[in-house]
């Protein structure tokens, strides 16, 4: 164990990256794949896709509230984005002069 660890000291910062790269790609693998054989779910019954469908829902809704609020936000944002500077010269020159 020391002998390796001392190699992988005199090793190139470049090739230590990549090992440590690899290496965590593969524990991550072994981790996933011991995950998904430890899932006792069955996808393919009725009852676990109507449990689905309805544990999903609040998910659902989070992401359509979150979907409106981007499109809001793009929508104020088309000023700036078309050459419109106005807004944002006047709020330059309000910041650099100190007022609120």
């Amino acid at each position: 164990m020391r002998k390796t660890v001392n190699k992988l000291r005199d090793l190139p910062i470049k090739e230590r990256r990549t090992i440590l790269h690899l290496s965590m790609i593969a524990f991550s693998f072994v981790v996933f794949g011991l995950w998904t054989l430890t899932l006792r779910y069955d996808f393919q019954s009725p009852e676990t896709k109507i449990e689905l469908q309805q544990s999903a829902k609040p998910f659902v809704e989070f992401g359509s509230q979150v979907a409106g609020s981007y499109s809001a936000f793009k929508e104020s944002t088309t000023a700036t984005d078309f050459g419109n500077t106005g807004n944002v010269t006047e709020l330059k020159s309000t910041l650099e002069n100190g007022e609120r």
